[in-house]
């Protein structure tokens, strides 16, 4: 009797990491954990080594942002969320270009294994769309490799969030058309529940 053995080495995904946010608070990520100084909230964040360290092959790396009267960090205006976006991108290609991340663009861009030899591979997931100024503008974001969108993370321009219900307004319906025109994934963590299922009747995604 011959006996077969297959050891199976299983990928970690982080599917909702703040990272390039927590860069923007100041928060040391290119370090471990138990490394860093710690912020005035007093904890130090998760770093690039301490993914490696956890197996994590895969992260949806968030560009986060909030309207100052949600958040001191905030921003006032739409252009004033766009340039925080933008900010936020701009970090993650700069981690691709020092050969410490992976952008995932395509589906053939995913890794394979959790290997935490292997370089950390991130999807692009922006978590509140203010930052995007109309529509029109959704194109110049997914050339940057942002692939999936959350409209709202409390109220925005576009739909309803979490503490303040509300359905899609005119211009979240324009972008989920948009959204959908690109194959751009929809993240419905933070919608309100009006605005959730007026996405799922409305988007063909």
């Amino acid at each position: 009797m011959v006996l077969f053995r297959a050891t199976f080495r299983g990928m970690i995904v982080d599917a909702h990491l703040d990272i390039a946010w927590n860069v923007i608070e100041g928060r040391e990520v290119l370090l471990p954990a138990r490394e860093q100084k710690a912020d005035e909230q007093g904890i130090p964040t998760v770093g690039l080594p301490d993914l490696k360290d956890g197996r994590v092959g895969l992260i949806c790396g968030t560009i986060f942002t909030a309207h100052r009267s949600y958040l001191k960090n905030g921003y006032n205006s739409p252009e004033e969320a766009a340039d925080l976006g933008a900010r936020q991108v701009r970090w993650y290609q700069q981690q691709e270009l020092a050969g410490r991340m992976r952008l995932v663009r395509r589906a053939c861009d995913l890794p394979v294994t959790g290997d935490p030899g292997q370089v950390l591979h991130s999807i692009m997931l922006m978590e509140n769309a203010d930052p995007i100024i109309s529509a029109a503008h959704l194109y110049w974001w997914w050339q940057q490799g942002i692939r999936i969108i959350g409209m709202a993370w409390k109220q925005t321009r576009y739909a309803g969030g979490t503490g303040a219900p509300g359905g899609l307004t005119r211009d979240g319906r324009a972008l989920v058309r948009e959204m959908d025109s690109l194959g751009m994934i929809h993240d419905v963590s933070h919608l309100a529940e009006a605005s959730f299922w007026q996405l799922i009747e409305l988007s063909d995604g």
